[in-house]
């Protein structure tokens, strides 16, 4: 935080998401996000999970031409699209 009360975003506190056996950056998996139409910003983080210790959470700011599609619909061909070009995790 700053002297004028604003905070200042300066990195991510860990690289690795740690899930089961897997260790996956988040930056891999925002840039894949990055490749879609539908995608404006994504920030990619851990979220605790009890079975794989952490699982992925992506936030997304979709594209004012996408806010009023099937949002069900966008989710599936993200998550898909994440899957087709990173690893198998």
């Amino acid at each position: 935080m700053d002297e004028e009360g604003y905070m200042w975003f300066l990195g991510k506190n860990d690289d690795f998401i740690k899930a089961s056996t897997y260790r996956i950056r988040p930056a891999e998996v925002e840039n894949a996000l990055a490749e879609q139409p539908a995608v404006a910003q994504s920030a990619v983080v851990s979220s605790p999970d009890l079975i794989r210790r952490e699982v992925v959470k992506a936030f997304i700011v979709l594209m004012p031409d996408f806010l009023l599609h099937d949002q069900d619909q966008i989710i599936k061909e993200l998550q898909q699209h994440v899957k087709s070009v990173t690893a198998p995790y």
